[in-house]
């Protein structure tokens, strides 16, 4: 019993001199929980990458308990879900991870394919609208946009983008050819 005591005391007393720096044996600091949760993220993948989804799936959600902003996580469980045909789950993480960083193209290509394969028109033109104000130096994605108009018969829509990049490269055969 004298021993226990002893200990928590030291403890308590250790706890109070490090915690100007940040450090305590009672909680975890912020540096602690972010590496364990890329601990986390890392066996999550791993698991992913082996098709052991059942095993990624709850360490993801860990992850993503112990850092609401960790977008990775839940474009990973967006990656997942998809996998495994729970398209509902799929899409509420991607656009989660789009949220939370919606400068990340990778994020935004996901969203869009998703959106795009369960018929969603109004969420793919939202996320092909933020991929073309991220990304404006990159005229492909304004082609594949305009694609998408034309493939959905909004051909006005279309023709708008089409003038948009000539404006950006200058006129091209291929964009006249699709204009007309």
């Amino acid at each position: 019993m004298k021993n226990i005591i002893i200990i928590l005391l030291a403890g308590i007393l250790l706890s109070c001199k490090s915690s100007q720096k940040g450090f305590s044996l009672f909680s975890v600091s912020e540096e602690e929980k972010e590496l364990n949760a890329d601990s986390k993220f890392i066996e999550g993948i791993k698991h992913k990458n082996e098709g052991d989804y059942e095993k990624a799936i709850p360490l993801f959600q860990e992850v993503i308990k112990d850092s609401k902003s960790h977008d990775a996580a839940y474009y990973e469980l967006a990656n997942v879900y998809q996998n495994i045909k729970n398209f509902e789950a799929a899409l509420n993480h991607i656009n989660q991870a789009v949220t939370i960083n919606p400068k990340n193209k990778w994020y935004l290509q996901f969203q869009i394919d998703l959106t795009k394969s369960l018929g969603l028109f109004n969420q793919t033109t939202k996320a092909y609208s933020i991929r073309s104000k991220n990304f404006p130096e990159n005229p492909t994605f304004d082609i594949e946009f305009s694609d998408f108009y034309i493939q959905n018969k909004q051909y006005k829509k279309a023709l708008a983008l089409y003038e948009k990049i000539e404006e950006k490269i200058g006129v091209s055969e291929e964009i006249n050819r699709n204009k007309y």
